[in-house]
């Protein structure tokens, strides 16, 4: 016969073992939407580039909103770790993945930058032709 402690230990595993599978199977699904993302992404940039039109900001646009999504599965997995290495390797991969999000971030907006200035220069050109 199971005490009362026996039993509270039982629904504590069955909860845990809950929990890592809502986790693993959101994780996926977090990744799996990061990657559908980037290849849109991929995919509309390869349009644009062939009607030859500017691709970085629109690439790298999603590029960073994938990688959101990549970061937002990890920190769901720091949810169930356990170990102190397990911690280490997530902090790693989330720390690489927000360096590449800000990189990806700073680019695009140097671009709006540069394409602000040609638009604007382009604009000045146009109506002093007028």
């Amino acid at each position: 016969m199971k005490t009362n402690t026996g039993v509270q230990t039982d629904m504590a595993d069955a909860l845990n073992a809950f929990l890592r599978q809502l986790v693993d199977i959101s994780s996926v699904c977090l990744e799996l939407t990061a990657i559908i993302v980037m290849l849109y992404s991929a995919i509309n940039s390869l349009l644009l580039w062939i009607r030859e039109k500017e691709v970085g900001v629109s690439l790298e646009k999603g590029i960073s909103t994938a990688l959101e999504f990549l970061m937002c599965g990890e920190v769901l997995k720091t949810t169930i770790a356990y170990d102190v290495e397990d911690y280490i390797s997530l902090a790693c991969i989330i720390a690489l993945r927000a360096a590449l999000g800000f990189e990806a971030s700073m680019e695009m907006r140097h671009k709006k930058k540069e394409n602000g200035i040609m638009n604007e220069g382009s604009d000045e050109k146009t109506s002093v032709m007028k």
